[in-house]
């Protein structure tokens, strides 16, 4: 529930793009092969120069090129790759691998090929693979056959283009890349990603040996061809991104893809408009590096534009998360790789998928079961919901609080006899409003994307606002101040009868009235309780909103309560006077009763039509406040090892004496916190276990914990 929360206040997103705003189902439609240019139709891509088209819904196409050239390509790619297909409760199911894995390897089996026998005809001791690396964005394979090695390769288009200096020709020769050649492969590469494309790069090379090398070789490679495959956008998407843009969420793509292909399906998803600066709103991995290295000021100014980091490393995505941190945003990320595992960790509420690594899992604070984008904009909508819940009941039980607590002191201390204006039996009635009943009132309100029509609360802001401090001042002066007059005035204004023998040294004859007699006593009850009951219906706004009885459909329960709450009181009154301290009133007391009840009506929309704006940070105002001390120094580390921080001084010692003495230090340090930590618990728990048990029953320990210690994105203790 914590993460729950703290996902209502999120301010930036860091999202993946494959599978999360993409449905992850990669398939080839377009592909460059020896000079020769391929589309497959249905798809809405345009060729290159001079392409075939190719009927999507044929199950096997011939490829329009020699023969020699596409076994090339697609032993490239059966090498390169470890998806297989298996026959799973009676369906074929790929295992192992990844989505881009899917796509290449079905293209292969589509245009006729076998992937599986292409792998058989290499022992496993004449084949060396070398894992895709982040760095290079490319893995390697070597085959061994007569002394000599045949290295396939695999990976980001224009990167592994800069490696080849020779590309393969219609005719199966293969030829020295010119600058013209090179400008037109770039060219070829660039009209692929621009229709949204990831584009994959197929090359290889010969070179004589007998023993595997123990790194990757770095040879002159010959482009083979490229391939472009396409991950449909998940229809929902483009709605959850402008619900984000209305709720005041930046989101940022984060993608290994090339600056082409992400800008072109983050145009697709909504993420830039034709109104942004692509300059400043994308920005490659290698560039966000080296400015957070050389000019981490401007790195600093350049993130708040930026929706696009394209090529990317999970290092760029942890220090892009820190930046953010530090700068005061509550941050949401998602991932589904083990590299992303530090920045899933380090958010305030990190999303994995469900078909993500068990590492990744780990990090997260909550998995999404559709691995679907629009899955983190409804878990916002419910943090939302969540944190107004709990304001609303704070803002109710500090209402009846104010008055309560005032009522009874000023009422005895003006009462003739000491007689505290309400009994304790009363008292408890009230409590039990106030408490359990109020709270399972007001904490069930299902959520509505209504929520998203306003900005996010800020890290640094108050727990009570200022509307709702409005609210309770004048809720609770206006609720003293009635009951107050009715104790003074009230046995006129309800026309009480003589005193009698149950009034007997409490009441008193005043005009031809009863005073402070119990029937006197019995309405100012009867008026403070229904006074709460009206005023439940004002708590449940939080924002100014001019209609109180808006959006109760959303909560049967609070309509439930209510009407049990109004029956009991009119039972206590009428029925159980032995037992509450009352007296039965008739009709024309009763409607006296709800009619000044009724004034809360009115008087809650003139505090809703207040002018009071929402808490915003001020200049000096440290909006990081609230992450604990290993956010705080994860922020750091990640900061040190990009170059955007000098690294934190070391003391003088030095050697083995150096280690023992941080390693002790460290130690005395967490003991001591603990401790502290423990009394602060142990205190705080005996004042507040009441509430604490109430909260647990509806909310979980987590909201307990937020209503008993602190303001959203404070510290909690476990």
């Amino acid at each position: 529930i914590n993460a729950e929360y703290m996902g209502g206040g999120a301010s930036a997103i860091c999202s993946d793009k494959t599978g999360t705003l993409t449905t992850n189902r990669m398939t080839v439609v377009q592909a460059f092969i020896a000079e020769d240019n391929v589309v497959f139709n249905g798809y809405g891509v345009v060729g290159g120069t001079n392409s075939t088209t190719l009927d999507h819904d044929t199950k096997t196409v011939r490829l329009p090129m020699t023969a020699l050239n596409a076994d090339d390509l697609c032993l490239g790619l059966a090498m390169n790759t470890t998806a297989s297909e298996r026959v799973v409760d009676g369906e074929m199911t790929w295992i192992g691998g990844n989505k881009t894995e899917y796509g290449l390897l079905g293209f292969v089996n589509r245009v006729g090929r076998n992937y599986a026998n292409m792998r058989s005809t290499v022992k496993a001791g004449d084949k060396r693979t070398y894992p895709f690396s982040s760095a290079k964005k490319r893995m390697t394979t070597i085959t061994r056959s007569a002394g000599k090695f045949l290295i396939h390769v695999k990976g980001a288009s224009e990167m592994v283009l800069e490696d080849c200096t020779h590309y393969r020709k219609r005719d199966g020769s293969d030829a020295p890349i010119t600058p013209v050649v090179r400008d037109m492969l770039l060219s070829t590469i660039m009209q692929m990603a621009n229709q949204g494309n990831r584009t994959i790069a197929v090359a290889r090379a010969e070179e004589p040996g007998k023993e595997f090398p123990p790194e990757e070789p770095n040879p002159p490679l010959t482009l083979v061809g490229i391939v472009g495959l396409q991950d449909p956008i998940r229809p929902e998407v483009p709605k959850a991104i402008h619900s984000c843009r209305r709720a005041g969420i930046k989101v940022r793509m984060v993608t290994g893809d090339n600056m082409n292909t992400a800008v072109a399906i983050a145009k697709k998803c909504g993420l830039i408009t034709d109104d942004d600066d692509i300059s400043s709103a994308a920005m490659e991995g290698k560039d966000f590096r080296a400015m957070a290295a050389r000019d981490p000021d401007r790195l600093l100014e350049t993130i708040p534009k930026l929706r696009v980091l394209a090529r990317s490393s999970p290092t760029d995505k942890l220090v892009l998360v820190s930046c953010l941190m530090d700068k005061g945003d509550i941050v949401a990320v998602t991932g589904d790789g083990t590299n992303d595992a530090p920045a899933l960790k380090l958010a305030d509420v990190g999303f994995a998928m469900k078909t993500g690594t068990e590492v990744a899992t780990g990090a997260s604070d909550m998995v999404l079961m559709d691995d679907n984008f629009a899955s983190v904009v409804r878990a916002i909508v419910w943090g939302r919901t969540v944190n107004d819940n709990i304001r609303k009941f704070l803002q109710f039980q500090l209402t009846v609080n104010v008055a309560g607590v005032l009522l009874t002191f000023v009422g005895a201390a003006l009462s003739e006899h000491n007689e505290e204006p309400l009994k304790p039996v009363q008292m408890l009635w009230l409590n039990l409003i106030m408490d359990t009943l109020a709270a399972l009132a007001l904490a069930t309100e299902r959520p509505t994307e209504e929520c998203l029509d306003r900005l996010p609360f800020f890290r640094a802001a108050p727990l009570l606002s200022k509307r709702m401090i409005t609210f309770v001042a004048i809720h609770g002066v206006f609720q003293l101040s009635l009951i107050l007059y009715i104790m003074s005035f009230g046995h006129t204004m309800f026309n009480v009868g003589p005193c009698t023998h149950h009034d007997t040294g409490v009441g008193e004859m005043v005009d031809g009235h009863c005073r402070g007699g119990l029937v006197h006593a019995t309405v100012v009850f009867n008026v403070f309780i229904l006074l709460q009951l009206v005023n439940e219906f004002n708590a449940r706004k939080l924002y100014g909103e001019k209609n109180m009885f808006s959006g109760l459909t959303r909560s049967p329960l609070f309509f439930a309560i209510f009407v049990l709450c109004a029956i009991f009181q009119y039972t206590a009154v009428q029925h159980l006077g032995e037992f509450m301290h009352t007296t039965p009133l008739n009709a024309e007391q009763w409607k006296y009763c709800v009619l000044l009840a009724l004034l809360e009506v009115p008087l809650g929309l003139f505090v809703n039509l207040l002018p009071i704006k929402q808490w915003s940070p001020g200049p000096n105002t440290d909006n990081s406040q609230g992450l604990d001390g290993n956010k705080r120094a994860a922020i750091r580390n990640a900061k040190m090892a990009a170059g955007m921080i000098a690294p934190t001084p070391t003391s003088a010692s030095s050697g083995m004496g150096k280690l023992f003495g941080s390693a002790k230090g460290r130690w005395k340090t967490a003991i001591t916190t603990t401790r502290m930590q423990t009394k602060v618990v142990r205190m705080i728990e005996k004042s507040a276990l009441k509430k604490r048990d109430t909260a647990h029953n509806i909310w979980g320990r987590h909201a307990t914990e937020t209503l008993a210690f602190g303001p959203p994105g404070g510290t909690f203790f476990k």
